[in-house]
């Protein structure tokens, strides 16, 4: 069966992974949004303009925030280049590495007493992507390519299952408040311990993370070919700025102009808060 030519010219975009993430994201969004009006039918003024004014707000709001969610992806996409392996950068690379560490290790920029966590947790990050720097520049171009890819799946696999598991968790929250996300959310990530324990006595949580699981990597073993695609070639750099700059118009844009208070256009609750 032939594809239509705009979905085969996506499929062999060098931005797929980063495309295929942001409409996976804005179709769990729909579909999330489609159950809960199904299950709060009842409650739900179902006049056209509510209907329709629900799904496009709604639309533009799942827009902005797959666009969020697709960002490292892009700028993955974006900077990915050998030359930096190249013995005449080697040592320019490592300096900049140590300069970084230096940096948070003896200097105020991310203080000890604002979260020693966060701190330790920010240095051990740019020691181990030193020791991974190094140890691509050893291994050669051909293990490059493979590691590449591998990343490149282990990054959608991790964007969409953290989507797939916001969308229960919106589901149990809806069942539970009959509203999204707000107030009482924060409190449960205040609280954590013991909401996790609440929620560990209320929910088979262990079968919902290996079910989310099982469907995220069925997701991304069916579409593994067309997302290591872009490992295996790299555009000029001038023309990944100019699609990276535009993917990453969305979410700028949406910071800006997409405000909380579109959704409330009904009087209903229920389409409000859909």
């Amino acid at each position: 069966m032939k594809l239509p030519a705009f979905i085969n010219r996506i499929r062999s975009s060098y931005y797929f992974p980063a495309l295929f993430t942001g409409l996976c994201g804005i179709i769990i969004s729909f579909l999330t949004r489609l159950l809960l009006l199904i299950y709060s039918a009842a409650g739900v003024d179902w006049d056209l303009k509510n209907i329709v004014g629900l799904f496009f707000i709604g639309f533009l709001y799942d827009l902005v925030i797959a666009s969020y969610f697709i960002i490292p992806l892009v700028l993955h996409l974006w900077w990915t280049n050998d030359k930096i392996y190249t013995k005449p950068l080697l040592k320019f690379v490592v300096a900049i590495f140590i300069v970084i560490i230096l940096v948070f290790v003896f200097s105020g920029l991310l203080p000890k007493d604002f979260n020693e966590d966060i701190h330790k947790g920010v240095i051990t990050y740019f020691v181990v992507r030193l020791i991974i720097y190094l140890l691509l520049f050893i291994a050669g171009k051909n293990f490059r390519a493979g590691w590449r890819k591998a990343i490149l799946l282990f990054d959608v696999f991790l964007i969409l299952f953290i989507l797939l598991f916001n969308a229960a968790s919106e589901w149990f929250f809806w069942e539970e408040f009959s509203a999204r996300y707000n107030f009482i959310a924060v409190d449960y990530l205040v609280y954590t311990t013991e909401v996790i324990g609440n929620i560990r006595e209320s929910y088979p949580i262990g079968w919902l993370l290996a079910s989310i699981a099982v469907v995220t990597l069925l997701i991304v073993w069916i579409f593994r070919k067309s997302i290591t695609r872009s490992a295996d070639r790299r555009p000029h750099f001038s023309k990944r700025i100019q699609y990276a700059l535009l993917l990453l118009a969305i979410p700028i844009a949406g910071y800006f102009f997409a405000k909380s208070s579109y959704k409330n256009f009904s009087k209903n609750e229920y389409v409000n808060e859909l």
